[in-house]
């Protein structure tokens, strides 16, 4: 069950934040700083907006999102847990996981010393315990921990993602770098293993990139 508005306003008092209720009637949070604005919905735990001041909206978002409870959101930052894709035993299980429908608790909320905020949320799913940070800042950023229950009873596997759809306005302007000669599996192509360029949309493994200092402005002024 969400949590009410006023409920959170009262525990969480925190300047650039304040909650409402957004689409579906599901509640979010909403940034507006000096710096940046954005939103986080507490269904998914759902990043469905970030834009620093004078610049264009960062995240991608579809105009055909159901906004309701166990359905997930479409665009933004879907969180991914405790499978990828669909569960490879059981064909009949909820696309990437069940982190991105249901609904999280707001465990903290706070401006921090250099002028971001920050909103903490956690969930535990299985015998998993997630938190999730999310800081809205001159940039955005999100970090996802994830700890095996205190009352596990055996070790247990699990597969995760931040799966970032960003607004891009020239395809033709936008570089990935580190993963010219590995090997993927292309979703496009029937789930084929290959090597390639072009069109595709791919599962990478067996990959440790060096992580390239390069920038692309996705939104030029």
């Amino acid at each position: 069950m969400q949590p009410s508005v006023d409920q959170l306003a009262s525990q969480f008092s925190v300047t650039g934040i304040h909650f409402t209720e957004g689409n579906g009637g599901l509640v979010k949070a909403i940034i507006e700083t000096d710096r940046c604005e954005g939103e986080i919905y507490l269904h998914g735990a759902h990043i469905t907006h970030f834009q620093p001041r004078g610049k264009s909206p960062v995240l991608w978002m579809s105009e055909k999102s159901a906004f309701a409870e166990g359905k997930a959101i479409r665009g933004g930052v879907p969180i991914c847990f405790p499978w990828f894709g669909p569960k490879a035993s059981d064909p009949d299980a909820p696309g990437h996981g069940y982190a991105r429908i249901r609904t999280w608790d707001l465990l903290a909320a706070e401006n921090n010393d250099d002028g971001d905020v920050s909103l903490t949320l956690g969930i535990a799913i299985d015998d998993f315990e997630l938190k999730y940070t999310a800081t809205f800042g001159r940039s955005l950023g999100m970090s996802l921990r994830v700890t095996l229950s205190d009352q596990a009873s055996e070790p247990a596997s699990f597969e995760e993602a931040l799966h970032t759809y960003l607004a891009v306005e020239d395809i033709h302007q936008v570089v990935v770098e580190g993963l010219e000669s590995a090997g993927y599996i292309d979703k496009v192509d029937g789930m084929k293993q290959k090597t390639s360029n072009g069109r595709i949309d791919k599962v990478q493994w067996r990959m440790r990139p060096r992580l390239p200092q390069h920038h692309v402005d996705l939104h030029p002024t």
